[in-house]
């Protein structure tokens, strides 16, 4: 006999569902609302409200669908669930109702300081209420899912070794490269200049992968006559190294005895995404440090796994040494992410915290001594000290842009001293710094750290929303889905060279080859602008969507009490860290250790071990 349900258990999910539509049609049609509102005269809002659908029939199988959801999904899900999901489902909010309206107007400011406020701030609130729970309905209904794949089967023994999955990557990315070409990008022809001694090396690229560069590149010329057959053997050992990380991680889960199904989904999403097909073969920095973060992440994943059953054996000693080392030598990043990161791993290492830390602090010493090597007897310049200033640059930036006349006698002279201080407004760009801090007068700001730190505090206090505007639009692209940017590398090596020619540098091909961009190139790029036209194949290529999927792994992580686990994303969260400081407001290269990384997070928390054994 069925037990009757009380009146309030029957109208919380029509409440909920009812909530959810408004919030959806506020966040599509917000534009139109808000010209509807704001409009002076009637017949001016008659004609704003013709773009407007809140009358379809659509909303009304939204409401009918969501609340026949939110029930069936409310019944599954446990208090604790509910409780957390209601945590993220904000945070998802925030950040999706924040990032829609920062990118349709891109000044807020100007709204919230004027008298439009009063329609704005009601509408930002309807659309973080309803988003709210939208987005945590979809954590728990995540959570059900993730239920569900109890009953798939895990992988039994014998399982696939590494090679395996190395060739079919391999394979695959090999045949991509074959159509789509050499991408070259503009750092890494630089890098090449130097590691071939045309230009002096300097420290804003990582100097060890320019030296390797430049050796793959010389070598060509020497054995083959032609340097950019030695950049191609450079980029097959990175496509490589990315591949072993890839199946190796594959191969770990399997280890781990994580669904099979799932472990071939993640092996199609690394052989056929188009951004790690071409980045793969594109011959960059940023694809050295992704894998090796992804190793050194599998490594800790291991540990917070099997626990106690894995000892540092001098195997996993001289491996762990090979990560780090290696995730410094790639990028000058990987210094900051693998100290932050360090406490978390030393930690999650039980019983073994000093051998781990002792290895770990002699690598990065040796890292440090082969810097000062470097420095002192190659005569290896510093690196610029515009290149750690992007964020606070824009600022300050965007407040002469909008505020200069409100600004003192002084604040514009000290302004002056460092930056142009007409040509600012002409320069500026939201989702770019090149513009502006490639105009920083350096010498003059580092004579004077302290003064120049001081007038950027001061125009704080005085403009907080302009200072909240600018780091919002220079870094939207990490953490709201909805951005187009630019994605890979498309510039031939010929067009890249004619540019870097251009700009007065120097270069020592004496042979570059008569190559022209390939069919696959020129349209692969455009085809994937109109890819992220399209729903939800849009998501596989956008760097927001990937990481809000981690941070869904990290709800689903405290859901399980999985406590271990959190402790290697420390790397994910210092990787992106590095994205929100990045000159551009989206670029994928930088966040390409999180694209290699939400298939493992996904397989992880599907593995029998993780979901039995709540710690």
């Amino acid at each position: 006999m069925n037990t009757p349900q009380k009146p309030m258990q029957t109208l919380i999910p029509w409440a909920l569902a009812f909530m959810s539509t408004i919030a959806i049609f506020s966040i599509f049609a917000k534009e139109e609302v808000f010209a509807i509102l704001s409009a002076p005269q009637l017949d001016c809002a008659i004609k704003s409200s013709s773009r407007l659908n809140g009358g379809s029939v659509l909303f009304l199988g939204i409401f009918l669908f969501s609340s026949i959801a939110a029930k069936s999904i409310l019944e599954k899900s446990d208090k604790r669930t509910v409780f957390w999901a209601a945590i993220f489902g904000a945070a998802f909010s925030l950040l999706g109702t924040a990032g829609s309206y920062i990118s349709a107007w891109n000044d807020l400011e100007t709204i919230l300081r004027g008298n439009l406020k009063f329609v704005f701030v009601p509408m930002f609130a309807v659309g973080f209420a309803g988003c709210a729970i939208v987005f945590s309905l979809l954590c728990m209904f995540f959570s059900l899912m993730l239920k569900n794949l109890e009953s798939i089967p895990a992988c039994s023994p014998p399982h696939r070794p590494v090679l395996f999955y190395f060739c079919v990557l391999a394979v695959c990315w090999g045949a991509f490269a074959y159509l789509y070409g050499l991408a070259m990008p503009f750092d890494t022809m630089a890098q090449i200049s130097q590691g071939t001694f045309c230009e002096p090396l300097s420290d804003n690229n990582p100097m060890f992968l320019s030296l390797l560069i430049g050796a793959f590149a010389r070598f060509g010329g020497a054995v083959f006559g032609s340097m950019y057959l030695g950049i191609e053997i450079f980029a097959i050992v990175q496509m490589c190294l990315l591949a072993f990380a890839a199946a190796y991680a594959l191969f770990l889960l399997q280890s781990w005895k994580a669904p099979q199904t799932l472990i071939y989904i993640s092996l199609a999403f690394y052989a056929l995404h188009p951004f790690i097909g071409a980045y793969a073969f594109t011959p960059i920095k940023d694809v050295w440090i992704a894998s090796f973060i992804l190793l050194y992440m599998l490594f800790l994943f291991d540990k917070a796994v099997n626990g106690d059953e894995l000892r540092l054996s001098p195997k996993k000693i001289l491996a762990l040494a090979a990560f780090i080392l290696g995730m410094l030598l790639s990028k000058k990043t990987g210094s900051a992410i693998f100290l932050f990161s360090l406490p978390f791993a030393i930690f999650l290492f039980k019983g073994e915290r000093i051998k781990f830390a002792a290895v770990s602090i002699s690598v990065f010493a040796i890292f440090q001594l082969m810097q000062s090597f470097m420095f002192c007897f190659a005569k290896v310049s510093e690196g610029e000290l515009r290149e750690m200033l992007s964020a606070p640059l824009q600022q300050v930036a965007r407040t002469v842009s909008k505020y200069e006349s409100e600004l003192s006698g002084d604040e514009r002279q000290a302004i002056g001293e460092i930056l142009p201080l007409n040509d600012i407004p002409r320069l500026y760009n939201p989702a770019l710094s090149d513009p502006i801090k490639g105009k920083l007068r350096a010498d003059v700001f580092a004579a004077d750290k302290i003064k120049y730190a001081k007038l950027w505090l001061k125009l704080a206090t005085k403009y907080p929303l302009t200072y909240l505007e600018s780091f919002m639009l220079g870094t939207i692209g990490y953490w709201y889905p909805d951005v187009i940017y630019g994605t890979i590398a498309h510039d031939s090596y010929m067009e890249t060279l004619q540019r870097f020619k251009s700009e007065g540098r120097p270069y020592c091909d004496a042979n570059p080859p008569e190559q022209s961009k390939t069919f696959f190139m020129a349209r692969l790029y455009k085809a994937i602008y109109a890819a992220k036209t399209i729903p939800l194949l849009s998501l596989l290529f956008s760097i927001g969507f990937f990481f809000w999927i981690a941070l869904l792994c990290v709800y689903q992580i405290i859901i399980e009490r999985a406590w271990k686990l959190l402790l290697p994303l420390s790397l994910l969260l210092a990787a992106w860290i590095t994205c929100m400081l990045s000159p551009v407001h989206a670029e994928l290269r930088y966040s390409l250790a999180i694209f290699l990384s939400v298939p493992v997070l996904l397989c992880l928390l599907s593995v029998p071990k993780i979901r039995q054994t709540r710690e």
